[in-house]
């Protein structure tokens, strides 16, 4: 299984805000993220995990996604021929 590649602080957009609006941390401590309706469940680089929800979930899961922040529910294994797509997790 192929680790992610690991996003430097230095190469994230330079017009992206590196703090969302009403959300308590900064990208830089954001490693993963998945989204079902308006809760996000997302680990930190530091082990811990957090469930922030959003009634507008778009704006905050574009910031994310504009950061480099990985979706892991989008993440799937390479397949063969006539087998379904599996999920990493």
């Amino acid at each position: 299984m192929n680790s992610p590649p690991k996003i430097n602080p230095i190469t994230l957009m330079k017009d992206t805000p590196q703090e969302f609006t009403g959300f308590d941390y900064p990208v830089t401590e954001l490693a993963k993220y998945i989204r079902a309706g308006e809760i996000f469940t997302i680990l930190l680089k530091d082990g811990s995990i957090i469930h922030p929800t959003f009634k507008d979930h778009e704006p905050f899961e574009k910031w994310l996604l504009d950061n480099n922040i990985q979706n892991i529910k989008q993440q799937e294994v390479k397949k063969e021929p006539g087998e379904k797509s599996k999920q990493i997790r």
